[in-house]
């Protein structure tokens, strides 16, 4: 990956964790230092957006600071590990 994408990316997850007081918008925790930091989640669900430059000004509302367990927990995220377990399973039982 090219190393200005990779900061753009990471310059705007800090701004919208700035933007968010490093408070998960779902539960209201609060981000402590010296721990992983909170993820920054597309609202609209839009996975290919995560592997692309998120441009803050044109992204920033459709983003929101969550905690991990808000995060996994979200429908979306459920199903899709629900798959990949299952996917998983499926290999392992052929080996």
């Amino acid at each position: 990956m090219e190393t200005w994408r990779k900061e753009g990316r990471e310059l705007t997850r800090n701004k919208i964790r700035d933007r968010d007081n490093n408070t998960c918008q779902e539960c209201k925790r609060k981000w402590k230092k010296g721990t992983r930091r909170f993820d920054v989640h597309h609202k609209d669900f839009k996975k290919e957006k995560t592997k692309q430059y998120d441009h803050y000004e044109k992204e920033k509302n459709n983003l929101v600071t969550l905690c991990h367990r808000c995060h996994l927990n979200l429908p979306q995220h459920r199903k899709a590990m629900s798959l990949g377990q299952r996917k998983n399973k499926l290999i392992n039982k052929d080996i």
